[in-house]
């Protein structure tokens, strides 16, 4: 909860604290491609995030930044 609540006082959605799917400098799974074929590369988050935001992160072997969706808490596309 993001606030103390006292006994019988109804628990409001805006007082429950939402956890980021993705935490900043986790790492993570990317992966790209088509029904054909996939290509699956390691990343490293840049920001942190929830299911469906666009966070920009660094491939692990690479030092270009790219875009990318989150779809869980390990992979993005």
């Amino acid at each position: 909860l993001s606030r103390p609540v006292m006994f019988n006082q109804p628990i409001w959605g805006s007082y429950i604290k939402r956890e980021p799917t993705v935490r900043k400098g986790q790492l993570l799974r990317a992966k790209t491609g088509t029904e054909q074929f996939e290509i699956t590369l390691s990343v490293i988050a840049e920001e942190a995030g929830y299911v469906g935001d666009t966070i920009t992160v660094k491939p692990t072997d690479l030092q270009k930044k790219l875009s990318a969706v989150i779809e869980s808490k390990e992979t993005i596309r």
